[in-house]
C-alpha cells in the first residue's frame, strides 16, 4: 500500500501539467476509483484509509478534512503529509494511475459521480444513513 496523499498528489500534478484542474469533490472520486481499480487488478487495497458513503458519493475523511478549508476551489498545489510532499514511486502503480487518468481525468464532476455511485457506494447508501463505511 502507498500513501493516499501520494496518490492525490499524483492526480494533482497531472491536472496542473495538463491545465485540467479539479476541486476536492473530483479528487475524492478519483481516489475512490483508483482504490477500486487496484482492488480489481492487483487484488489489494491501494491505500489504507477509511472510505465512507457521503451524500454526494464516496468520501475519504482524511483527505476531506485536510482540504475542506479551501472550499470548492481548484487544487493547484501539492498536498503535504507530515511536512513532506509524498509522491508515487512504484512503476506499476504509476501505470495504473496513468490509465485511470486517461479514462476518468477529463470527466466532469457529474460524470465521475455517476461512475462512483454504482456498486459498493449504492449498497451502503441504500442500507444506511450518510457516512456508512464502504468495504
Amino acid at each position: 500500500m502507498i500513501s493516499l496523499i501520494a496518490v492525490a498528489n499524483y492526480f494533482v500534478s497531472k491536472a496542473i501539467f495538463e491545465n485540467n484542474l479539479f476541486n476536492l469533490s473530483k479528487l475524492q472520486k478519483l481516489l475512490y476509483v483508483s482504490h477500486g481499480w487496484n482492488l480489481a487488478i492487483n487484488k489489494e487495497s491501494l491505500f489504507n484509509e477509511r472510505i465512507v458513503c457521503g451524500k454526494f458519493g464516496p468520501l475519504i475523511p482524511s483527505v476531506f478534512y485536510s482540504l475542506i478549508r479551501y472550499g470548492n476551489i481548484n487544487i493547484n498545489f501539492p498536498i503535504f503529509e507530515n511536512c513532506k510532499i509524498p509522491i508515487v514511486k512504484d512503476k506499476k502503480i504509476i501505470e495504473l494511475l496513468d490509465r485511470i487518468w486517461e479514462v476518468h481525468g477529463n470527466l466532469i464532476l457529474t460524470e465521475l459521480f455517476l461512475v462512483t455511485i454504482k456498486g459498493p457506494w449504492f449498497k451502503v447508501f441504500k442500507e444506511e444513513t450518510n457516512f456508512g463505511e464502504i468495504k
